[in-house]
Protein backbone atom coordinates (compact mmCIF):
# COMPACT_ATOMS: atom_id res chain seq x y z
CA UNK A 1 0.00 0.00 0.00
CA UNK A 2 1.14 3.52 -0.79
CA UNK A 3 0.66 5.86 1.71
CA UNK A 4 0.34 9.52 1.65
CA UNK A 5 2.77 12.22 3.33
CA UNK A 6 1.01 14.20 5.36
CA UNK A 7 1.37 18.24 4.38
CA UNK A 8 1.37 21.40 6.35
CA UNK A 9 -1.67 23.34 5.87
CA UNK A 10 0.12 26.65 6.27
CA UNK A 11 3.55 27.93 6.54
CA UNK A 12 3.30 29.66 9.72
CA UNK A 13 2.51 26.04 11.41
CA UNK A 14 5.75 24.54 9.63
CA UNK A 15 7.89 27.88 11.08
CA UNK A 16 6.35 27.49 14.74
CA UNK A 17 7.23 24.25 14.73
CA UNK A 18 10.63 24.59 13.56
CA UNK A 19 11.57 27.14 15.83
CA UNK A 20 10.03 25.63 18.51
CA UNK A 21 11.85 22.22 18.19
CA UNK A 22 14.95 24.36 17.61
CA UNK A 23 14.54 26.69 20.52
CA UNK A 24 13.29 24.18 22.86
CA UNK A 25 10.11 23.94 25.32
CA UNK A 26 12.64 24.86 28.29
CA UNK A 27 14.15 28.14 26.96
CA UNK A 28 10.16 29.22 26.05
CA UNK A 29 9.52 28.26 30.13
CA UNK A 30 12.43 29.60 31.19
CA UNK A 31 12.42 33.12 29.64
CA UNK A 32 9.20 34.63 31.86
CA UNK A 33 11.20 33.26 34.99
CA UNK A 34 14.48 35.15 34.04
CA UNK A 35 12.96 38.22 33.24
CA UNK A 36 10.91 38.38 36.21
CA UNK A 37 13.60 37.52 38.28
CA UNK A 38 15.64 40.47 36.44
CA UNK A 39 13.34 43.19 36.55
CA UNK A 40 11.87 42.50 33.25
CA UNK A 41 8.18 41.27 34.52
CA UNK A 42 6.63 44.64 32.83
CA UNK A 43 7.71 43.47 29.53
CA UNK A 44 6.59 40.07 30.02
CA UNK A 45 3.16 41.39 30.79
CA UNK A 46 3.00 43.11 28.07
CA UNK A 47 3.86 40.72 25.36
CA UNK A 48 0.64 38.85 27.24
CA UNK A 49 -1.39 41.85 27.48
CA UNK A 50 -0.56 42.00 23.06
CA UNK A 51 -1.50 38.13 23.02
CA UNK A 52 -4.37 38.30 24.68
CA UNK A 53 -6.09 41.30 23.26
CA UNK A 54 -5.13 39.24 19.84
CA UNK A 55 -6.97 36.74 20.94
CA UNK A 56 -9.99 38.26 22.29
CA UNK A 57 -10.23 40.09 18.44
CA UNK A 58 -10.06 36.70 16.92
CA UNK A 59 -12.86 34.90 19.23
CA UNK A 60 -15.09 37.52 18.37
CA UNK A 61 -14.63 37.75 15.04
CA UNK A 62 -15.00 34.07 14.76
CA UNK A 63 -18.01 33.90 16.68
CA UNK A 64 -19.36 37.25 15.31
CA UNK A 65 -20.36 38.56 18.54
CA UNK A 66 -19.25 41.28 20.75
CA UNK A 67 -16.50 40.96 23.44
CA UNK A 68 -19.15 41.16 26.26
CA UNK A 69 -21.08 38.57 24.60
CA UNK A 70 -18.31 36.34 23.80
CA UNK A 71 -17.53 36.15 27.56
CA UNK A 72 -20.76 35.78 28.89
CA UNK A 73 -20.96 32.91 26.78
CA UNK A 74 -17.74 31.72 28.11
CA UNK A 75 -18.31 32.48 31.55
CA UNK A 76 -22.08 30.59 31.31
CA UNK A 77 -21.13 27.28 29.93
CA UNK A 78 -17.19 26.74 29.71
CA UNK A 79 -16.33 28.00 33.21
CA UNK A 80 -19.00 25.78 35.46
CA UNK A 81 -18.33 22.92 33.47
CA UNK A 82 -14.61 23.81 34.51
CA UNK A 83 -15.00 24.19 38.47
CA UNK A 84 -17.48 21.01 37.73
CA UNK A 85 -14.60 19.34 36.82
CA UNK A 86 -12.36 20.55 39.47
CA UNK A 87 -14.66 20.09 42.10
CA UNK A 88 -15.31 16.44 41.48
CA UNK A 89 -11.94 15.33 41.39
CA UNK A 90 -10.93 16.86 44.52
CA UNK A 91 -13.76 14.44 46.29
CA UNK A 92 -12.72 10.42 46.25
CA UNK A 93 -16.35 9.61 44.96
CA UNK A 94 -16.10 12.21 42.33
CA UNK A 95 -12.26 11.02 41.39
CA UNK A 96 -13.65 7.36 40.98
CA UNK A 97 -16.48 8.60 39.07
CA UNK A 98 -14.32 10.03 36.72
CA UNK A 99 -12.01 7.41 36.97
CA UNK A 100 -15.18 5.64 35.46
CA UNK A 101 -15.80 7.92 33.03
CA UNK A 102 -12.54 7.44 31.35
CA UNK A 103 -11.57 11.23 32.20
CA UNK A 104 -9.55 10.96 35.23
Amino acid sequence: MRHERGQWKSSVGFILAAAGSAIGLGNIWRFPYVTGTNGGAAFVGWIWGFRHAGHELQTGSSVGEGFVRVWGLFLRWICPALILLILLSLFPAGARLLAFLGLG
